[in-house]
Formats: C-alpha cells, structure tokens, sequence
C-alpha cells in the first residue's frame, strides 16, 4: 500500500533553510515531529558529546549532556536507520533495564533518526501522556523530516561562514569604468526556484543544487511559483511541465507576460515523450529543457548551462541599456524599470518617489573650461549617484547634463533627504577644481494611492524648472501650486 506523505512540513523546512541556523533548522524539526506525535519532544545530537539542543517543554535549554547508555531507545533507533515507535513504554522489553535509573512519564515514544548518508547526526524524539498507535502516513513523514533535516543540517556545517558584504550600489557594470571608483563586491549566490508537485524529487534536486553553492527554494505548484517569482525573482526556475492546475508551459507564459519576472530563466522538467517537440513551440526566449529522469550530474550542468546563457543574454541587454560615460543607465533603461516599477507598486501597494537632477549652467561651464570639463561634471555626478543609491534604486542618465533617479518603497521625505544629501555631495566635489551645482526635482505617491508614471514623471519635471527658476543650487518638490504655476512654491529645507 502506498503512503501518504504531508508536505507542508518539509516544505517549511527547505524555506527555512535558506537562513536559519542549526538551532532554529532543529526546533522547526522537532516540533514537526511532535505534531504528528505526542505532547512534547526534543533533538538529541549525537557526537563526541551527546546532548540536548532543544526541547519543547524548556525551549532555553542549549546543550544539556546525556548518557545514551540510558537511553537504549536513541541507540536503537540510529542503528536500525529507520523510526522507532514504542507504543507502550510500560512494557516495552528495551527499556527493562533502565526503569529503576529513569523516570519514564511518558505512555509512548516515536524516536526519529537524523541521517545524512551513513552519517548518524542524531534523533527526534517525540512522547505522548496516552497510547498513540502511528498511522503509516504519519510515519512516513517522520521519516522523511528526519531524513531532510539530516541532509539540510550536514549542508549547514559543510557551507563556509558567510563573510560580511558591502551591499552592492552599482546598477550596471559600466563599459569603460573609472579608475577611482570603488571595487564592486563579490557576486551573490545563483537564486533557483524548483517547482514540481513530486515533494521527494524536489527537495533532492534543492540538495544537490545547494551543495553546489546555490541558494534554493522550493514551490509545489503553480500558484506558489508565481507567488515566490514575483515577491523574489530568481535567476533561474526549474519547472516541472505536469502539475495539477495550471501546467509548466502556462506558468511560463504567465512569468512572461509580468515585467517584474519576464526576464527571469525557465529549465522545464518533464518525463513526457514529445517535451522537445512542445519546447521548440514557445515563443519564450529565457528557457531551456531536461527530460525526466536526470542524473546528478545532468542536473547540475543543465542549470549552469542555462545560467551561461542567461548571463550572455543580460550582458547584452547591459550593453544596450548603460550609458558609458557615468556607468548607469540610459533612457532606455529606465522606460524598461518604470514599468518593473510601476507593476510592483501597483501589485504591493507601496509608496515610490522620482526625482529629476539637472547641472546647473552646463553650457556656460562648458564654454568656460572646455568640453572635458562638462564630460568630468557629468561623470562625478554619475559617481555620486552610484554611491547614494540602495540596490533596488534605479538612476540614469537621461539626456546630456540630465539624471533620473527612481526610488522604490521610498516616501516623498525619503526622496527629500536624498536630494539634500545629493546636494551636499555636489557642492562638496571639485572635479578638475572647477564647483558646479544642480537642481533637484522632486516626486511621490503613497503607498496605496493610483500611479500614473507619466504624471509623476511631469510632476517631479515641474519641480526642477522651479528650482531652476529659485536661482538652481537647490531641490524642490512638487505641489499643486506648480501645476498652476503658483508662486508659492518652496525649497526643499524649507518645507515640512
């Protein structure tokens, strides 16, 4: 007869894996376990010094020791590799010798092994008040939380310590970088998602992934994909094409079709006959195919194959979409993020600010000190705004002596403080001992509120001619009185 396997709980632990460490991984683990069985429960580690790590009735406690020649039901259970369920504790023949040393309040006891290949790292441990016969469901997801926890607890010790990063500033790689900026930091981890409704083969597919040193997650259907995909877009989602519901083709199609995962790689899985043929059908340029069943090593050069090209097809977009002098985005760029923009804050409800930068008098600088010297204004204003901006911002260069920034999740007194401290930035850098300045517009909707790009882009227009207008050296943000052309506009430091 075949066993049912409840997911949810190996579903949490693969999610909380990502970040957690061995303590928290081993709670959520033990406490599983104890809602399949029992009252409470703890996790025992074995080694050098076995020991306690966590049980639920004391959750503070951290490293307690214990003699396993005590617990003969421990030793059992990591011999035989398999759960131990002791129905009833009174008569059970394997505790016999130790009930004059231990005080057995428990009616009954399913201990779990944490296994990682011949590896014995150590149990779970359940114990119900009452006589708790186990269903073979039930213990077959025991099994399979110890096994997963065995597996994701070897990786954890096995994974290096992460080093601290600097979190990266730079939007795209400029072509032609400037020697005096700074080092970008080291690349993140690949983000995959794998989507298949075959629980077991997913989650060994994430381990083997995760040992090669990318970051995993898995989703068991459709919806979750998307769910997933949008709030955090993966690199690549290895997709299974028959699911229940929605198939793997029409989530694809569905990432496509939404600007805030339409460039994100798709490698489909499928056991099916004619995939090759169905793939050469889609008119999706991020994908690829691997037929069921795949070895190890298929899957891990299959995913870096796709990766490969992902990274070539980005490369290209880069080139297309930077502008070389200052290293960010050109215009093109930025009508490609509006969108991206534009459709998480429509989705989420979050706030988004704009602000529109200009030099002030660049021709006459121009003429004063030569051409070089507008082209080194330019460029330090690229620099200053690579530095001032958080990962998830965008800033371009819109036209000659012209920047856009795009502040995502940011409120028009964030956007405020960013144009003040632009402008404390400029007025600070002497690029070839010549002073400049610019004029800052300024822009928002709160979160919640109906976003009309264009609009917004209008609004924060007006606020820089107006700041223009008040002598430049300054930012504005936009009020109605600008689109009246009221004069009863202000400074950003003076307003409230």
């Amino acid at each position: 007869m075949s066993r049912q396997v409840d997911a949810e709980p190996l579903r949490a632990l693969l999610a909380l894996s990502e970040h957690a460490d061995e303590r928290q991984l081993l709670r959520v683990a033990t406490e599983a376990v104890v809602a399949l069985f029992g009252d409470h429960g703890c996790c025992v580690i074995v080694g050098e010094t076995p020991r306690v790590v966590f049980a639920t009735r004391s959750p503070s406690m951290d490293a307690r020791p214990i003699e396993l020649s005590r617990h003969p039901e421990i030793a059992t259970a990591l011999d035989r590799g398999v759960p131990l369920l002791i129905a009833d504790v009174q008569s059970e023949p394997l505790l016999h010798a130790v009930r004059a040393s231990r005080t057995l309040a428990m009616r009954s006891l399913l201990v779990v092994p944490l296994l990682a290949g011949a590896s014995k790292l150590g149990v779970l441990v359940a114990e119900s008040a009452a006589a708790h016969p186990l269903a073979a469901d039930a213990l077959a997801t025991a099994e399979l939380i110890g096994q997963l926890t065995g597996r994701l607890l070897e990786l954890q010790r096995l994974r290096p310590p992460k080093r601290p990063t600097t979190p990266r500033k730079r939007l795209l790689t400029p072509i032609s970088p400037r020697p005096h900026r700074p080092t970008p930091p080291p690349p993140r981890a690949r983000r995959l998602l794998i989507v298949d409704d075959d629980v077991g083969l997913a989650s060994l597919s994430a381990t083997i992934l995760r040992a090669e040193g990318y970051e995993t997650r898995v989703a068991s259907s459709g919806a979750d994909c998307l769910a997933y995909a949008r709030a955090e877009p993966p690199d690549l989602i290895l997709l299974d094409v028959m699911m229940p519901g929605s198939d793997g083709f029409t989530i694809a199609q569905r990432l496509s079709e939404d600007p805030l995962t339409a460039r994100v790689a798709v490698l489909f899985l499928s056991g099916t006959p004619d995939l090759a043929a169905r793939f050469r059908g889609l008119e999706l340029a991020s994908t690829d195919f691997l037929a069921k069943p795949f070895s190890r090593e298929n899957l891990i050069a299959r995913v870096a194959l796709s990766l490969r090209q992902l990274d070539a097809r980005t490369q290209l977009h880069s080139e297309a979409n930077v502008d070389e002098l200052t290293g960010l985005g050109n215009a093109r760029h930025l009508q490609a993020q509006l969108g991206v923009e534009q459709a998480r804050s429509k989705r989420y409800g979050t706030s988004l600010a704009l602000l529109m930068i200009d030099v002030d008098r660049l021709k006459r600088l121009n003429d004063e000190h030569g051409h070089s010297a507008g082209s080194e204004i330019i460029a330090t204003v690229g620099d200053i705004l690579t530095d001032g901006i958080r990962e998830t911002d965008v800033a371009v260069r819109y036209g000659g002596d012209e920047f856009v920034v795009l502040l995502p999740h940011s409120t028009r007194l964030d956007a405020i403080d960013f144009a003040e401290r632009t402008l404390a930035k400029v007025r600070a850098a002497r690029p070839m001992g010549i002073a400049f300045s610019v004029s800052i517009g300024v822009a928002a909707r709160v979160a919640g509120s109906d976003l009309l790009l264009d609009r917004l882009f209008e609004e924060a227009d007006l606020a820089t001619y107006r700041a223009k207008d008040l002598g430049g050296d300054c930012a504005c943000a936009f009020d109605s009185s600008l689109r009246a052309d009221g004069p009863s506009a202000q400074r950003t430091g003076d307003a409230s």
